[in-house]
């Protein structure tokens, strides 16, 4: 027995690996077919494909998503599914919902090309659920201007086209207009991204750390490349006297959600200390405005981090830099150091009060 179980997750990953959602679905058959009876004929919403991986910036997002869906649809029971649950899932949660129940899907920067598994998972449940009513939280798109970009827009095309109670939310002006013009059968909304909705009133001014926090991309959607990035790290720690510390809001393990909230408390402590943060990753730009830290915003691949700053841009202790140059960068670490009061964020969290009637309403 244990054999064939191994046997059986070996070929699950596998097949996770390279996006066969349906064929996991096919070959669960129905061994789940029971996990979700009890809440057959309740009204409920699943929120699905929470991440499990180490991307703070992502856990986040689920973590708001959670506490958004609990305050504002408050009659619903809200039931999560991870990403890897989801695709085993999608068949029992299909059997125990009514018309009146709701889904939501994951949000983020991973709408497009840029993250396929992703992507390929969102038009999957899409495609699973054709009579639900579906909503995709906050989310970013990207899609390369190259064969795979293109092949992804038009698959895409088919999906969000297809489905007639489609909600998509856009985070940024750029992913509404793309949605609005492509899009025509789903209902569009530009709202900021979900992890605004922690924006609180300034604390008191806390004792910061010399350290500037240092928290730059080193993958796929770093529009600077790792020479640039080793050449700002140095002239920084020169500049800083070695009073710099490099971190990053992506950790190389797996977070569960029993794990989650410590993980981003242990994250939002190390930001609040800090006396200024450099980051091209919008995650570390919104964190950094939520605990009150000074921080340099540097341009990412895609249109998300220029999105994402639009809802703060009037925020003085936000500076976004257009270009790569360490001593532009040493200039506003200098400016900002000089600040002395927290500004209110909480203005942005009201862009979120309309989603619940735009939901229900259309």
């Amino acid at each position: 027995m244990r054999i064939k179980d191994d046997i059986v997750r070996k070929i699950n990953s596998f097949l996770y690996k390279k996006m066969h959602y349906g064929l996991i679905s096919l070959l669960c058959g129905t061994k789940y077919d029971l996990l979700y009876a009890p809440y057959k004929g309740t009204k409920k919403a699943f929120l699905l494909m929470e991440p499990e991986y180490g991307n703070l910036g992502d856990q986040a997002i689920a973590y708001a998503s959670e506490k958004f869906i609990r305050e504002n649809f408050s009659e619903y029971e809200l039931i999560t599914v991870t990403e890897k649950e989801t695709c085993k899932h999608i068949n029992a949660i299909k059997k125990v919902c009514s018309r009146d129940d709701l889904i939501f899907i994951q949000g983020g920067g991973n709408m497009g090309s840029l993250y396929p598994y992703i992507e390929h998972m969102r038009r999957f449940c899409i495609n699973k659920l054709p009579n639900q009513k579906i909503i995709s939280m906050p989310t970013s798109i990207f899609y390369a201007d190259d064969k795979q970009g293109k092949k992804e827009f038009k698959k895409g095309l088919k999906t969000y086209n297809r489905h007639k109670s489609l909600f998509l939310f856009a985070r940024d002006k750029y992913t509404f207009e793309f949605m609005t013009k492509y899009y025509k059968s789903s209902k569009v909304k530009l709202v900021p991204d979900i992890v605004y909705y922690f924006a609180q009133a300034p604390k008191q001014l806390i004792k910061r750390d010399t350290e500037v926090i240092v928290c730059l991309r080193a993958e796929c959607e770093s529009a600077m490349g790792s020479g640039k990035r080793a050449e700002i790290i140095h002239f920084l720690n020169d500049a800083l006297n070695g009073q710099i510390f490099i971190f990053d809001t992506t950790v190389w393990r797996d977070v569960s959600r029993e794990i989650r909230e410590l993980e981003l408390a242990s994250l939002l402590r190390q930001f609040s200390k800090a006396k200024c943060i450099i980051t091209d990753r919008m995650h570390g730009m919104i964190f950094s405005a939520i605990v009150g830290t000074p921080v340099v915003v540097l341009k990412s691949k895609d249109s998300k981090i220029l999105g994402g700053y639009d809802w703060i841009k009037n925020i003085q202790s936000v500076r976004f830099v257009e270009s790569f140059d360490a001593t532009e960068i040493l200039k506003d670490i200098k400016s900002l150091e000089k600040l002395t009061t927290i500004e209110n964020i909480c203005y942005v969290k009201n862009q979120f009060s309309s989603i619940r009637s735009f939901v229900l309403d259309n």
